[in-house]
Parts: C-alpha cells; sequence; structure tokens
C-alpha cells in the first residue's frame, strides 16, 4: 500500500479539484476515492468539507489522520486555524497520530436544502441564493454535509422524496417564497407521510416570507416544524448543535416553535456580511444548461420605510459586505463563468439596497468596489438595486450629486449595466402614500442623469393600490407616457461630472439628448397592484380609510400563496380596471416570463431581438390601460386613442365600447382586442424569431412551450365565454 503523502498523488488530486472545486463535496470525494485506487491506497475513511477553494481533505488510516487543504494554507481555513497548533498554520498538509478529536469533529449531520419554483410560472432558471448561501456557510464552517435540490432544474416532489429516503438526512430546510406555497405544502405533506411510514425521521425547518408570516399555519398542519424568522445562516448552526445534543430549543436562534404547550419566538443573531462565502455553485452546470442566470448579494436589509414593504423577516437596518470580500468572490464567479461558455458573463446583485445611505462614506465604499474591479480586470457586467434619492437627492448639494456621478460612472466602468430603481409612481399623493420620500421629478431627474452615463434602467412601478383616485391613475399614465427621462449616452471624456449635472436642468439641452423612448418601455412589470402583504404600514393606512369613509376595505383572510391580504378599492371603478389589468399581467406572465429569461443570458443581436418584444409588450400594457380608463370615463379628450388599435382594424369596435353602458363587458371585450394585438405583435413574431434561430431557446424549450400554453389559454371562445 504506497502511502497518501505521495506528492504526485497529492498534485493529481489538486488537479481534479481545481477542474470541478464547483461540485459538492460529496461528488469530489468520490473522484478523490478513484485517485486513491489508481495509486493503490486504501482509507478507513475519507472527508471532504469546505467550498470552492476553501476545502479541506482528511485521510483516515493507520489509526492516524492526515489533512490536506490543496488551495490554501491552514492559517487561512476559517475551522483548522482554530484547531491546529499555531506552529502548524503556514502548511497545507500535516499527519496527527491522535484521530478521536477529528472523528468526532467530523462526524458532519446531513442537510437537505430544497428550494421550491413552479417552473410553470418562472421558466427561466436562476441561481437560488437563499438556499446556496446557506449551503456554502454550513460547508465553510465545517457544519454538515449538504444536499441542494432545486425545482428550478427540473425535480420533482417524488424526486425529492426518493433522495430523502436515500441520504436519510438528520435535517431539512425548505425555502417558502412569495408565490411557491402550493408547490411548499405539497413537498412538506410529503415529507410528513414519510415520517408517519417510519421512512424517515428527522427535523423540518422551513424559512422565507411565507413561513415567518404564517406560522401558525405550519405549526399547526406539521408536528414538530421549526419556522426561521430571519437570516438563515446562525439558526442552521444552532439548529446542527442543536440536533447533536450541544443545545436546548430554546437556545437556537431565530426560529418559532412549539415548545412546552407554548409558542417560543427565539432572537434572531445577525450574521457578519464578510464571513459568509460565495453562494455553492453545485447547480451552475445544470443552469448553463437550461440558459439559467447567476445572482448574488453584497447587502442586506434596509433602513427605508416605504409602506408597502413587510420588515418581520428581514435585517432591520443596512449591512454591507467590505469591498476586499466583494472582489474575492467576484473572482470566484468569474472563475465560474470561465468554465462554463453557455453562461451569461453576468451577474445580478439581489439585495435590497445596494447603497446604505446618502453619506459620502457609502459613496467611497462603492467606489473602492468599483476600482477593485478594474483592477482585477473582471470581466463581468452586473445589476445592483437602489433607490431615486441615492441617485438624485434634492435634499443634498451640488458637490453630492457630482460626487454620485463619479460613483455611478465608475461602476459603469467596471461593469455596471442596470439599475434597478423603484419610481413606483407617477403621482406625488401616491408616492407620499407608499412613504417614498421622493417626487416624479426627482425620478426624472435620476433616470436622466443615469442614461447619460450609459446605464441601462429596470424601474419599478405600482401602478395600482387600493386607495388610489382616477386622477391619479391619469398622472401615472402620462407619467408613463413621458419621453424625456431615458437620454442618449453623454461622451465624458468632453463633458465633465459637474457639466452633466447642469444638463439634466437644461431643457434645451435634454430635448436635444433625449432618447424619445416613453418611460414605460423600462418599466419591469407593467399595470402592478400594490400586494398589502402581511406586515407592511400600508394595513394602518387601510384602517384609517375604513373609519374615514366608512367602508369595508379589508377583506377575507390572507392568501398563504403570497402572504397577501385581501382588500377592497375605495373606488369600485379603478378596483374593477386593476382586476382587468391583472387578468392581462396573468394571460402574458409566463410568456413573458420566459422572453425576459431568456434575455438575462442572450448577448448581441439576440438580445436586442428580445428586448424589442419587452419594449412591445410594455407598450401594449400601457394603451391597454388607456384603453380602459377612456372607457371607464367616457372621457375622449383624456387621451388619443393608441394607434395600434387603428393599425389593427379594432378602431370602429372600440367606438362601440366606449358607448356600450356595461363597464364590465366593455372592458372583457377591450381585453379581448388587446389579447388579439399580443398575438399578432409578441407571441407570432416570438415563434418566428425562435423558427429563423434569431432567438434561442432552452435546452428543455422553456418558451416554446409558453407560447403553445399561451395560445391554449388565450384562445378567442375562453376569452368570450368567461
Amino acid at each position: 500500500m504506497r502511502c497518501v503523502e505521495n506528492r504526485k498523488m497529492l498534485g493529481e488530486i489538486k488537479e481534479i479539484l481545481s477542474s470541478l472545486y464547483y461540485r459538492n463535496p460529496a461528488e469530489l470525494e468520490e473522484k478523490i476515492r478513484e485517485v486513491l485506487k489508481a495509486y493503490g491506497v486504501k482509507m478507513d475513511k475519507i472527508v471532504v468539507t469546505g467550498e470552492t477553494r476553501n476545502l479541506a481533505i482528511y485521510f483516515f488510516y493507520d489509526n492516524k489522520v492526515r489533512i490536506y487543504t490543496p488551495f490554501q494554507k491552514f492559517e487561512e481555513n476559517p475551522v483548522l486555524r482554530k484547531i491546529l497548533p499555531v506552529k502548524m498554520l503556514h502548511k497545507k498538509f500535516v499527519v496527527f497520530s491522535t484521530i478521536k478529536k477529528f472523528e468526532e469533529f467530523l462526524s458532519l449531520p446531513k442537510v437537505i436544502l430544497i428550494n421550491p419554483y413552479i417552473i410553470e410560472k418562472y421558466p427561466i432558471p436562476r441561481l437560488s441564493l437563499g438556499v446556496s448561501i446557506l449551503a456554502s456557510y454550513l460547508r465553510k464552517y465545517q457544519k454538515a454535509q449538504v444536499l441542494i435540490l432545486d425545482t428550478q432544474l427540473g425535480l420533482k416532489a417524488v424526486d425529492i422524496e426518493k433522495k430523502i429516503i436515500q441520504i436519510r438526512p438528520d435535517i431539512i430546510g425548505v425555502s417558502c417564497p412569495h408565490g411557491q406555497t402550493p408547490l411548499v405544502i405539497k413537498i412538506l405533506d410529503r415529507i410528513y407521510r414519510l415520517k408517519r411510514e417510519k421512512k424517515w425521521d428527522g427535523l423540518v425547518i422551513i424559512g422565507n416570507f411565507i413561513a415567518a408570516s404564517f406560522p401558525e399555519y405550519f405549526l399547526k398542519r406539521y408536528p414538530n416544524i421549526l419556522i426561521a424568522r430571519g437570516e438563515g445562516e446562525n439558526t442552521m448552526v444552532d439548529l446542527i448543535e442543536f440536533v447533536k445534543g450541544k443545545k436546548k430549543l430554546e437556545e437556537i436562534s431565530g426560529i418559532i416553535a412549539k415548545y412546552k404547550n407554548k409558542i417560543l419566538v427565539t432572537p434572531v443573531k445577525p450574521i457578519n456580511m464578510d464571513d459568509l462565502p460565495p453562494p455553492a455553485s453545485d447547480t451552475v452546470e445544470k443552469l448553463a444548461e437550461l440558459r439559467g442566470a447567476l445572482t448574488h448579494e453584497w447587502n442586506r436589509g434596509c433602513f427605508w420605510q416605504c409602506t408597502f414593504c413587510p420588515r418581520h423577516h428581514k435585517p432591520k437596518c443596512f449591512k454591507g459586505m467590505s469591498p476586499r470580500v466583494i472582489i474575492s468572490q467576484l473572482k470566484y464567479f468569474n472563475s465560474i463563468m470561465n468554465k462554463f461558455s453557455k453562461l451569461s458573463r453576468h451577474l445580478y446583485i439581489a439585495d435590497e439596497e445596494t447603497i446604505g445611505g446618502v453619506d459620502e462614506s457609502e459613496t467611497k465604499r462603492l467606489i473602492k468596489i468599483a476600482k477593485g474591479i478594474i483592477r482585477n480586470k473582471i470581466k463581468i457586467s452586473f445589476d445592483v438595486y437602489t433607490r431615486i434619492d441615492q441617485i438624485y437627492n434634492l435634499k443634498m448639494p451640488k458637490k453630492w450629486h457630482v460626487n454620485r456621478i463619479k460613483m455611478w460612472h465608475l461602476l459603469k466602468e467596471a461593469g455596471l449595466a442596470r439599475v434597478f430603481v423603484g419610481v413606483e409612481s407617477g403621482s406625488k399623493t401616491q408616492l407620499m402614500r407608499y412613504g417614498k420620500g421622493i417626487t416624479p421629478e426627482q425620478s426624472v431627474m435620476a433616470i436622466r442623469l443615469l442614461s447619460c452615463i450609459g446605464v441601462g434602467f429596470r424601474l419599478g412601478f405600482i401602478m395600482f393600490d387600493p386607495l388610489m383616485s382616477m386622477q391619479e391613475l391619469i398622472e401615472n399614465i402620462l407619467f408613463l407616457e413621458r419621453d424625456d427621462a431615458l437620454m442618449k449616452i453623454i461622451n465624458l471624456k468632453k463633458c465633465t461630472f459637474n457639466d452633466l449635472f447642469n444638463l439634466i436642468h437644461d431643457k434645451k439641452l435634454v430635448e436635444k439628448n433625449k432618447l424619445g423612448d416613453p418611460l414605460c418601455t423600462r418599466v419591469s412589470y407593467m399595470l402592478a397592484q400594490l400586494e398589502v402583504l402581511i406586515g407592511c404600514n400600508y394595513i394602518k393606512l387601510l384602517k384609517i380609510a375604513e373609519k374615514k369613509y366608512k367602508k369595508k376595505l379589508i377583506i377575507g383572510k390572507p392568501d398563504m400563496r403570497i402572504g397577501k391580504i385581501k382588500v377592497r378599492y375605495l373606488n369600485p371603478k379603478i378596483g374593477l380596471l386593476a382586476k382587468f389589468s391583472q387578468e392581462w399581467i396573468d394571460r402574458n406572465f409566463e410568456l413573458m416570463y420566459a422572453i425576459k429569461g431568456l434575455r438575462k443570458t442572450a448577448r448581441n443581436n439576440e438580445e436586442r431581438k428580445l428586448f424589442e418584444l419587452m419594449k412591445t409588450h410594455r407598450k401594449l400594457s400601457l394603451d391597454f390601460i388607456k384603453s380602459m380608463v377612456l372607457i371607464a370615463t367616457k372621457n375622449k379628450k383624456l387621451f388619443k386613442i393608441p394607434k395600434i388599435i387603428k393599425c389593427h382594424g379594432y378602431l370602429e369596435k372600440f367606438w362601440n365600447l366606449m358607448e356600450k353602458n356595461s363597464l364590465k363587458e366593455s372592458l372583457k371585450k377591450c381585453l379581448e382586442i388587446f389579447l388579439r394585438i399580443m398575438e399578432v405583435e409578441i407571441v407570432d413574431k416570438s415563434s418566428k424569431l425562435l423558427q429563423q434561430r434569431e432567438i434561442n431557446d432552452t435546452k428543455d424549450e422553456r418558451l416554446k412551450k409558453a407560447i403553445q400554453r399561451w395560445k391554449i389559454y388565450n384562445s378567442s371562445s375562453k376569452i368570450i365565454d368567461e
């Protein structure tokens, strides 16, 4: 038997791990066994722990343990530097004759983390950030053997059941995000059936918004279930200690549980952002096949007070990752993108807010990140989330704006492609109700500023809310028609940051440099309604309105699928317009989400073709709500009848709708008209582009299937008969 200290063999192991570092440690263990077998080396046991480049291999045989870290010295390993003698920390390989300590330390519990996603609703997959970071964190600190099961990648509930029986994990964690409740319940029912049939007996913990919003439901339906009510990293570490008998239930961070005939709620222990590793990359190979997107986070939390945003399951204040750690993790993503050419070289930074306030320290932090990306030649484009007042702030002086322009310019140079900005409304009074602290004109200035630099936009916009007036709805439509906000790119070699700030305020220069696209073409989800979510402050406004107008606005029980309170509109006519707008969204959602998802990974001409389809749909959506408002108000002077109606030969039919007495029937026919236009302008064009291979589908043809389902769902007979 040859010795594991064989340098050639260790070199071969390192070479394999260099190629497959992104995989689950259990898979890496199998590859190492193959190398050992080729060298005639037999082991009592092998354990691979850690994540990505932070891997450690433990070889057990002859009553000794050999520890090998292929990519770093022991002093760089967050676990080994605490347990090994100081004199050994500069090494990568060491032999210990006392193995009991390590056997106990490496008796790692098995954990399965499940990410449920209904493919028909969200056909293009993305890296599931929540479970991926949890898995990576547990591996980094050598707490558990973790397997990720992600239904975005084609797994069914029955497949999950088989994996549980096969692996017999100590803990199963299930994410319960917005909109996925039916699938979550289906999975949990199967898990608990296994418990009843005594095929598996372990702990179950669920987390995310729905779980934290409806704890009573889950505690009643599923015996001994635990609910994570905040950041999950410390919760999972404590839960593992509980499984090992080293902690009591009440010592687990951030849980809700039944305990001694009472509901136990424990405090959340916050995580330090710099302690987080990059998300686990177990699923990237499959993501690449399906043209999925990669996601990352730089920050957590938000200290703003928007009335529609619940905060009970999120950090109460902003906390950011340091530039050093962000750059290190971007290098890792860069290596993943280099390995999988089918992956887009684009990263979606899924923070609630990228900038932690208006002070200069945040400006400097973001500048440092941008310079670090440029200096390290990291060739990745990325999206971020921010607020309007982080770009253009009425309370801040010109100097502040010039410094922020410099910051945004450097981020653009570093790879910033688009910014998601919560504009939310074009009505001052509606913005006040939303608690945004901004004005419509302020939004226009911010959009002008960043578009001049060449940064793209995704605009958040909540068209309807239950307390809105018809005047506010009209103001929203007029705002989204504005073509003086999106600007042509300005050459900053010929223009100073100070000049740029002056330009966006000069009407003549704005007219000369405007792009001409209406704002609606950059809105992520057109015609969205405000969802009154459990725990948000908007509920207080509804209760005040109920007293003032003596009307019942909050009705029925909350909708568990999305954590939404059922409400009635103060103005029934607007409620009807909102209802038909939602019908329009629902009928087109899967198709447009597929197109939007494909655009995330598309390049050059293909990306432009997909974006044109998205812009067409957004313009159609605006024309649809304009048409419905014309019908509802019977005021022909409000807006011009959309040209698209005349182009498709529906003008006479539309005039007839304005004369009818039944508003509901007229809106129904209006929806039918626009679905027929949608079929010609989007559905047929998408099919043609696929046939001509001007756009590419996923490997399992998710766009093609979405088109087929659209045609079945939106057949003429169904629309008329509903």
